[in-house]
């Protein structure tokens, strides 16, 4: 504690001597997945920003769609872009961002360096070649590793090692692109036991773009992200965070499939037929998936729910791994003008089981069996000032979903977006992804407001309040229930080379008050408040030297029960330009009752790779990462972190190291070729 506060104030008299302010897009990047809690293609940011930064894009020739895969930037922002060129001209200097509609200070430090001017016509070559290794592995032996399982007879509970290893190489040449991924995760065996070939995890692609009237065509694993997500969406979604008014998807509707969740993607072929201004199309993906599976006897009948943590150690999830196939087929059919994005999709589901949910009370609406069909419609339509767009779903014709919002930017200081969205409780797409309060985009009705003001040149206000109801059972708890959430965000940076943040926000639900009832029909339900408030300061010494302090405070009421957590960090980023190393290093003190009043901490990791976890219980935490370009070509990564407790055990279950402390090391090598 001590050592934390010395720090703390060192660190803070550094301002004095402070130069220009370098705002990295960690902080930008915490901001948009923070409050993210679905499984989420986050590694696709790392990937696109690694690409951008080798290949930047040419901001006189970019495309609708080359800005679309651009980390923060809004359908709103894109169409800015492009409205902006139509009217004056060629972009003459990358400041001119600056001058465009809806493009702050804050936004134009974060995607000018992934953009150039280019004025060699001939200097079009877009070539990114990159292969990399990593690992990762807990430093104490879990309880996994120690005892044996009579499953196993004498093997061990985790069937492999507590290494993690994953491989991803990756080819982009002008309109082609391929990729290959390979993992095992921590606890699966390698080259023996059930992954006698290897890896437990392969991936690849193959894509290819602007061949004639086929506008792109991907074979093998890739993502479908068709319209506000209802239907399906596997790619990444914002939803709700600092970025208040960003809440609209980015349609890129066909894209490689590269991330190592192993559940997430499609897998087989699809592509789009352009007929202007009418774009065709279809997919179709056959894969199998993992399941919890009922039995009748030993043969397998049904399955209750899909596994998504991809991890298979023991004989039982082994047994669950790729136990149900699915099939699925569809076609979206969009019509595109300038402005206006008009399209309509059907897909059908089949799975060899028939799925029957846990017999639980709020499962009780959900369609069963083997076959699943759904449709919808979407639109956007955009003008100067702002932007619509909507979507409605159904599911085998019945249960209809739907979703409608706005966004308008009245003034180039001024933003509002409006979201209504209303989700049948009988309605359950396996794979959608809209705005939602639910995890699932079922059960919910309610409407987000936002605004963000830029109130001085240095003071921006942003907030949102989204009210909502919950129209049958769910999950602990057994009545129709409603809430409420808001946050109030104030960012100052007026100081020179600082930048201060302070943030309000709570949080509102209802939760069943006797545990015990979880499966009664109904149960008498209490209102349970969430209270945060966190401060943060980021000052920039020099342009190699940075720190970061932040407080956060957590107060908890359900019933009588009254809990208030606090947990505060330094954070220091260092670099060495001549030697190219960079040092992020992060230590922390944090203090709450239990898991449900901890505190979700975003950190930095290697590439690829991403932690938002929660603080909790009495305890700190720290971790050292640094980065070398050993060569142009190559760079390496290592990463130290370790959490300590004050009066327990570190992990659970299998996964307990029998200490109070837990402690990771993790390895990146990374080369372009």
């Amino acid at each position: 504690m001590r050592i934390f506060i010395i720090l703390f104030f060192i660190s803070f008299s550094f301002i004095l001597y402070s130069q220009q302010p370098d705002f990295n897009i960690d902080n930008q990047f915490e901001e948009a997945v923070q409050n993210n809690e679905r499984n989420v293609e986050l590694n696709e940011f790392d990937e696109i920003i690694a690409e951008l930064k080798k290949n930047p894009l040419d901001l006189n020739k970019a495309t609708e769609e080359d800005l679309q895969n651009i980390p923060f930037l809004n359908d709103f922002q894109i169409k800015s872009i492009i409205y902006y060129r139509e009217k004056y001209g060629l972009f003459v200097d990358i400041k001119e961002l600056k001058l465009v509609y809806g493009i702050d200070e804050d936004l134009y430090r974060l995607i000018s360096p992934l953009f150039i001017i280019n004025n060699n016509e001939k200097n079009t070559n877009n070539y990114y070649h990159n292969i990399s290794l990593r690992s990762r592995a807990i430093v104490e032996k879990q309880q996994g590793y120690l005892y044996s399982d009579s499953l196993w007879q004498k093997n061990k509970c985790y069937e492999g090692n507590r290494l993690k290893l994953a491989l991803k190489y990756k080819l982009t040449k002008n309109n082609i692109s391929a990729g290959i991924l390979a993992e095992k995760d921590q606890g699966e065996a390698l080259f023996r036991g059930s992954n006698k070939y290897g890896f437990d995890y392969y991936s690849g692609f193959f894509k290819i773009d602007n061949l004639k009237f086929i506008k792109t065509i991907c074979i093998g694993d890739y993502q479908l992200n068709i319209g506000e997500g209802l239907l399906i969406w596997n790619g990444y979604y914002q939803g709700k965070s600092g970025f208040v008014t960003n809440n609209i998807h980015i349609s890129n509707l066909i894209k490689p499939y590269t991330s190592f969740d192993e559940n997430a993607m499609l897998r087989g072929i699809a592509t789009t037929i352009k007929l202007k201004p009418v774009n065709i199309s279809l997919f179709i993906s056959k894969k199998s998936i993992d399941a919890n599976i009922n039995y009748n006897d030993s043969t397998p009948t049904s399955f209750s729910s899909m596994q998504t943590s991809g991890l298979h150690q023991n004989l039982s999830a082994v047994n669950d791994e790729k136990s149900v196939r699915e099939n699925l087929a569809g076609i979206n059919i969009e019509y595109i003008n300038k402005n206006t994005r008009i399209g309509c999709a059907a897909i059908g589901i089949y799975y060899n089981l028939k799925y029957i949910p846990s017999d639980r009370i709020y499962n009780r609406l959900y369609a069963t069996g083997n076959e699943f069909f759904y449709s919808s419609l979407y639109y956007k339509t955009y003008h100067k000032k702002f932007i619509m767009f909507g979507e409605i779903a159904g599911q085998n014709n019945l249960s209809l979903s739907l979703l409608n919002g706005i966004n308008i930017v009245p003034e180039e200081r001024i933003s509002f977006g409006i979201i209504y969205r209303y989700y049948s409780p009988y309605y359950k797409s396996f794979y959608a992804n809209a705005f939602a309060e639910n995890t699932t985009n079922s059960n919910e009705e309610g409407i987000y407001l936002s605004t963000k003001i830029i109130a001085f040149k240095h003071l921006t206000f942003t907030c949102y309040y989204d009210i909502f109801r919950f129209l049958w059972l769910k999950y602990e708890v057994n009545a129709p229930s409603d809430g409420n959430e808001y946050l109030i965000n104030l960012e100052y940076s007026g100081l020179r080379n600082i930048n201060m943040n302070l943030r309000f926000k709570t949080e509102i639900k209802e939760k069943n008050i006797n545990s015990d009832n979880n499966n009664m029909v109904l149960s008498e339900i209490s209102g349970i408040t969430k209270k945060q408030i966190r401060f943060q300061i980021l000052y920039q010494i020099n342009e190699n030297l940075s720190f970061k302090n932040r407080f956060e405070w957590l107060n908890l009421k359900y019933t009588s029960e009254n809990e208030n957590a606090f947990m505060m960090y330094q954070d220091i980023n260092y670099q060495v330009p001549k030697y190219q190393i960079n040092i992020k290093a992060r230590m922390a003190i944090f203090d709450t009752p239990g898991y449900n009043s901890g505190i979700y901490v975003y950190e930095n990791d290697i590439r690829g790779e991403y932690n938002i976890i929660p603080y909790y219980d009495k305890g700190l935490r720290y971790y050292i990462y640094a980065t070398y370009a050993i060569t142009k070509n190559i760079n390496a990564g290592i990463r130290f972190s370790q959490t300590r407790y004050q009066n327990r055990i570190a992990g659970t279950e299998l996964n307990s190291t029998e200490k109070n402390r837990m402690s990771e090391i993790k390895i990146i090598i990374s080369k372009n070729l």
